[in-house]
């Protein structure tokens, strides 16, 4: 099993629950690792609920990007693009990111300890010009704490050139790692 960003946290999920995986492979899972960070994913989760709950969708897209560090000149451009609408949406399932990720933003450590397929977890050593307040080291952070719980895990760090699966760079050592 492949996931990335997200994906790779329900991935990680879909393994601690005993399914049937044989292998996993995540990227750039965004568990959040320092308190910085801790109380930023806390912020937005309230954010994002409560305008979900109030029908305000896009102001849900708009928390989700302000996390990742666009500015209001950034969402003023995004608000007018022709992919705006698409993302508006997709914008309600954010609520299912979220919960995936879960409250406190950390990995869940004590699940993720029950993981017995080998694992690969990947991330990039580059900065994401559209993520500019997620440094690269917050993906690093997150892969380093969801390797230290792993029993049995590869941790690698690839050059990619952002967040976005980017196949000429992420697929290589995902197929090494799956060929065995």
């Amino acid at each position: 099993m492949f996931g990335a960003s997200t994906g790779a946290a329900l991935a990680l999920e879909a393994a601690a629950a005993d399914l049937p995986v044989d292998s996993l492979v995540v990227y750039d899972v965004p568990y959040s690792v320092e308190a910085e960070a801790v109380a930023s994913w806390r912020e937005y989760r309230a954010s994002l609920a409560e305008s979900l709950a109030q029908g305000q969708i896009d102001e849900a897209l708009a928390a989700f990007m302000r996390l990742g560090g666009a500015t209001d000149d950034d969402l003023a451009g995004a608000r007018t693009a022709p992919f705006w609408d698409g993302l508006l949406r997709l914008a309600p399932t954010l609520a299912y990111d979220a919960a995936v990720i879960g409250d406190d933003g950390p990995p869940p450590a004590e699940r993720l300890a029950g993981i017995r397929q080998e694992t690969l977890v990947l991330t990039r050593s580059t900065s994401d010009p559209y993520m500019p307040a997620l440094p690269v080291e917050f993906f690093e952070a997150a892969a380093d704490a969801v390797a230290k719980a792993l029993s049995v895990v590869t941790r690698r760090t690839i050059d990619a050139p952002g967040h976005a699966v980017d196949a000429a760079s992420v697929a290589p050592p995902v197929l090494d790692f799956f060929a065995g």
